[in-house]
């Protein structure tokens, strides 16, 4: 056992940790609603002072003129249980992972049956719901982002009705040099059972308004292809439930482990899409990226971005390191527990 030294620095690490992650977000969601209500209080009271307080930065800032807009938008009502579905599909993509590791492991097995039960039943629920949302999600952006959809689609001109797989754009010249793609299949999933239409391309973009292909294209194939390889896993399991041999699928424990990151893959592919593919937006049609960009050298820049890899990569380094440190001594606390038991 810690001594209550360490037991006791690790609690302020925890705390710590806790406070920074949740202090920022409280305090900008804070000020949000603070500003929002000094604005609104402004015209009732016709006092100067309050859009003075709201007025606290210099003149000639974007400013949001109705806050209930800016929070509850068009796009509210698709991205945000699109999100919430992710997150939760991906935590339990993660529990079912580490429950069928100890299925393989013969560790624990009625905890280990358990868990990989849980989550496969709420994976079964959320991954058919999160294919129709997503799919709304998809075609919502298409209307109202439609260099985002034409980008990820991976076509230049609009003579192309198949679904690409893999493409090498040549941005500079405004094509693809190499293109696998299957027929007919693009004009299917835009909801032409026909399989004649073609799918919009980047060309109908102005060329300063394009975003980049290279990482939208991919970024959601990323996640398009996980998210179905997830729903096959999550039906096999149903189906190996439903004929009774869900805890004897020793193949079917392996594939979990290797799925276990999936959910993360398939969520880290969807915000490269949606946040490459909005380029040259920070507000889509109304501030450009490089009007709100700080004025920041470029070693200034890349520092920044290699000190948050560089920090973000050693956490990942480190967390299943202190994961299997966990897992060992769990499983000396199960040797002691049988040696306890047979001595009885």
């Amino acid at each position: 056992m810690a001594s209550p030294a360490v037991v006791e620095i690790s609690r302020w690490q925890f705390a710590v940790t806790a406070v920074f992650h949740m202090s920022f977000p409280a305090l900008t969601v804070g000020l949000s609603v603070f500003l929002a209500v000094m604005y609104t209080v402004h015209p009732r009271t016709g006092n100067p002072l309050y859009l003075q307080i709201f007025r606290f930065e210099v003149d000639g800032q974007f400013r949001a003129s109705d806050w209930w807009h800016v929070l509850f938008n068009p796009a509210f009502s698709y991205r945000y249980p699109h999100i919430l579905l992710a997150v939760l599909i991906s935590a339990s993509w993660f529990i079912g992972g580490i429950a069928a590791w100890y299925l393989v492991k013969q560790r624990a097995p009625p905890f280990a049956r358990r868990t990989l039960s849980i989550a496969l039943g709420v994976l079964a629920i959320l991954m058919p719901v999160q294919l129709y949302v997503g799919d709304s999600t998809a075609a919502f952006m298409g209307e109202h982002q439609p260099a985002k959809l034409q980008a990820f689609e991976g076509n230049w001109k609009t003579d192309n009705n198949g679904y690409n797989l893999l493409v090498v754009p040549n941005t500079d010249k405004g094509r693809n040099e190499f293109q696998v793609a299957i027929p007919h299949l693009g004009a299917v999933i835009g909801k032409d059972l026909s399989g004649k239409a073609n799918v919009p391309g980047l060309l109908q973009t102005p060329k300063d308004e394009r975003p980049n292909m290279w990482s939208a294209f991919y970024g959601f194939r990323l996640m398009y292809f996980s998210a179905l390889v997830m729903f096959g896993m999550a039906f096999a399991g149903l189906v190996l439930r439903l004929r009774g041999r869900l805890y004897t699928a020793r193949r079917f424990y392996r594939l979990m482990v290797w799925m276990t990151p999936a959910g993360v893959l398939a969520v880290s592919g969807g915000w490269i899409t949606a946040e490459t593919g909005r380029q040259p937006w920070v507000v889509y049609g109304l501030i450009r990226t490089g009007d709100a960009v700080s004025h920041l050298s470029l070693g200034a820049a890349i520092a920044g971005l290699t000190g948050f890899v560089t920090v973000y990569a050693l956490l990942l380094g480190i967390w299943p390191g202190r994961l299997r440190h966990r897992d060992d001594e769990a499983q000396v606390e199960e040797e002691l527990q049988r040696g306890g038991a047979d001595r009885g």
